[in-house]
């Protein structure tokens, strides 16, 4: 009895087996589609400059916490050049004064401490700072030029205004300071170990009469370019009106014609070739006229574009920033320049 019972128990198992099929299959192999997205992910994850930041970070911090600090600098200095998190300011400044790197070090760790509230961490990274300051010089920047470059010994350290002093290594040191609108200013100075110095950068300044440079410029293109326009547009109007009147005398002279005939093609012999040639020459000089009239609108909007420019754009004397871009347009039946940009 109990070999039958077994066997309706195994019998009683195989449709359950049949029900779930799925539960046996293997998972889905992806789709193209979907390894296309998945890779287009990681693509774009990697050019996230946080996100490479970030795995830098974790990199330099692993190679920090083993001593290997001579490896983790570049890492975090990669890190830190993305982005300016504290934690990686820390680590850097740790491991620059392990390696005697006293510049840098002061420099990372003065960019921590400005934002760091008060508490036992921030009087460890100050103690580190104070170290690290002892053996550097210190140069304050005054200027009133905002967002320059600061440059010392060539290697940029800020943008005006800078928050803290630009630490350097003791000795002459030549500061720059760089702007595309106001040029490049330096001055070298000299500072001890743990001393600091304070230094004045400011442009030249611009002399009264150099300002004033519609007063010295002369004047005489900005009329003879609005003459130009002026005669350009007018010849250019008075070939508009003889054309429309050569294509009113050909349609006049067409329709007459075919009145007259009874044809609607009435030049297609040679019967009427007096009259049909009266009619190509006088659409041929309406085509010439129009196309005349069309180079001369554009050679005088050229010319008012060409004399507005010369009597705003400001001379090398004014220190103004300027750029024009002037671009031609030219359609069927007419033309023109666009001009854009700043005065």
């Amino acid at each position: 009895m109990r070999p039958f019972l077994s066997l309706l128990a195994a019998c009683a198992l195989v449709p359950c087996l049949g029900v779930n099929p799925a539960f046996a299959q293997p998972p889905a192999t992806p789709t193209a589609a979907e390894l296309s997205a998945k890779a287009a992910a990681e693509m774009a994850a990697k050019r996230d400059p946080h996100v490479r930041a970030t795995e830098m970070l974790h990199r330099g911090t692993e190679l920090h916490d083993k001593g290997q600090c001579e490896q983790a600098v570049p890492v975090l200095e990669s890190s830190w050049a993305l982005e300016k998190d504290p934690t990686t300011g820390t680590l850097l400044g740790e491991c620059d004064i392990k390696l005697a790197r006293w510049v840098p070090a002061a420099r990372a760790l003065a960019a921590v401490l400005q934002d760091k509230q008060e508490g036992p961490e921030r009087a460890r990274l100050d103690a580190l700072f104070k170290q690290a300051r002892a053996q550097v010089g210190g140069v304050t920047v005054q200027t009133s030029v905002d967002g320059a470059d600061v440059f010392a010994a060539n290697q940029i350290v800020g943008r005006t205004p800078l928050r803290y002093e630009a630490f350097v290594e003791p000795g002459d040191v030549t500061i720059t300071l760089k702007k595309t609108s106001v040029g490049e200013m330096e001055q070298v100075v000299h500072v001890t170990k743990g001393g600091s110095a304070t230094i004045h950068l400011e442009p030249p300044p611009v002399r009264a009469d150099e300002g004033a440079y519609n007063e010295t410029r002369s004047r005489a293109p900005v009329f003879v370019l609005a003459g130009v326009a002026l005669v350009a547009a007018g010849t250019g109007l008075g070939l508009r009106v003889a054309g429309g009147s050569q294509g009113t005398t050909a349609d006049d002279t067409l329709a007459s014609l075919t009145t007259k005939t009874g044809s609607k093609s009435p030049c297609l012999g040679t019967t009427n070739a007096t009259a049909c040639q009266a009619i190509k020459d006088a659409r041929s000089k309406h085509d010439g006229y129009l196309n005349g009239s069309t180079g001369l609108f554009i050679l005088a909007g050229a010319a008012l574009a060409g004399s507005i420019t010369y009597a705003l754009w400001p001379s090398e004397s004014s220190g103004r920033d300027h750029a024009v871009a002037v671009v031609p347009s030219i359609a069927p039946g007419a033309g023109g320049v666009f001009v854009q940009g700043t005065f």
